[in-house]
């Protein structure tokens, strides 16, 4: 009979990480976001009970990264940051970290670092590449698509590209077009890129507090009296989630644009958010409505 090789204390703190993973955060259709979970509260507990004392760097990667997943789980961006960006100067940039450290930096908005960072991966060769998500999740923040154009149409249709991912570049690829749209049509409506920019930012630090999954909008511009942009966000939530989230929403944008002097954002957008399972395929597979009186 052959012998079976005993776990590692490191092996069951990775077995941890990786299914807080695969069961959160790479499960849209989980919806809302429970930090007081039991499920988490067992994996901080076994982590913290594995690890044991943190005497070498290889302990501090391990379990620095174990939270930070966990932390990334619970919606807590910031705390997962902190924890990443110990690995960080402890692990290669470019290493095996990298995407996790990236994908938080998304999470915290932080999306001018995590894209410069990634225009560097991908210039040196870099071979992950379901980070071009990410590249095109940072594009969105100014609407600036040239790099993730150039990376993807570098390695587009070929069989590098992994099954599960390729889709989804294709689908964002193929939209383009119609964010440029919504950039150029911004102006007739009194919205610059800086602040469309700012509020993109802050919808995105919401929305990865409170859900899973990517963020996914449609976009449309009121051009009548009102002259603002219209979101709705689209997840996996119930009718009340659907209240609650909203009203969520309106105090925290009240709230940030009153300590920073910038009542713009409270009249130039307006978000609904939506439960994906009520609605038409139509209604998020386009990114933008435009309206035909607007003239750009």
């Amino acid at each position: 009979m052959a012998s079976r090789q005993l776990q590692t204390n490191a092996d069951k703190i990775s077995d941890i990480a990786e299914n807080l993973v695969v069961k959160y955060l790479n499960a849209e259709h989980k919806g809302i976001i429970d930090p007081n979970h039991f499920d988490f509260r067992a994996a901080k507990k076994n982590i913290e009970r594995l690890i044991g004392k943190i005497d070498t760097p290889e302990d501090a990667i391990l379990y620095s990264s174990a939270m930070g997943i966990l932390y990334a789980a619970e919606g807590k961006f910031p705390q997962a940051k902190v924890e990443y960006s110990k690995v960080i100067k402890l692990a290669p940039k470019f290493g095996d970290h990298f995407s996790n450290y990236n994908t938080v930096l998304i999470g915290t908005g932080d999306f001018e670092i995590a894209k410069a960072d990634l225009e560097e991966y991908f210039s040196n060769d870099g071979k992950d590449f379901e980070l071009l998500l990410n590249l095109f999740y940072c594009s969105c923040w100014t609407l600036d698509f040239t790099s993730f154009k150039n990376y993807y149409e570098s390695v587009r249709g070929m069989d590098i590209l992994p099954l599960g991912i390729k889709g989804r570049l294709e689908f964002h690829y193929q939209n383009i077009e119609q964010w440029e749209k919504l950039g150029a049509d911004l102006s007739s409506i009194g919205i610059d890129i800086d602040l469309y920019s700012e509020f993109y930012k802050l919808l995105n630090i919401f929305h990865d507090k409170y859900l899973y999954g990517a963020l996914r909008m449609h976009f449309e511009i009121d051009d009548d009296e009102d002259q603002c942009l219209i979101i709705d966000v689209y997840a996996n939530i119930s009718s009340s989630d659907v209240l609650n989230l909203t009203s969520k929403f309106e105090s925290y944008m009240v709230e940030y644009a009153v300590a920073n002097d910038n009542r713009q954002l409270l009249s130039k957008f307006l978000v609904f958010f939506k439960d994906i399972k009520l609605c038409q395929e139509e209604e998020f597979s386009d990114i933008y409505s435009s309206s035909d009186s607007l003239v750009v």
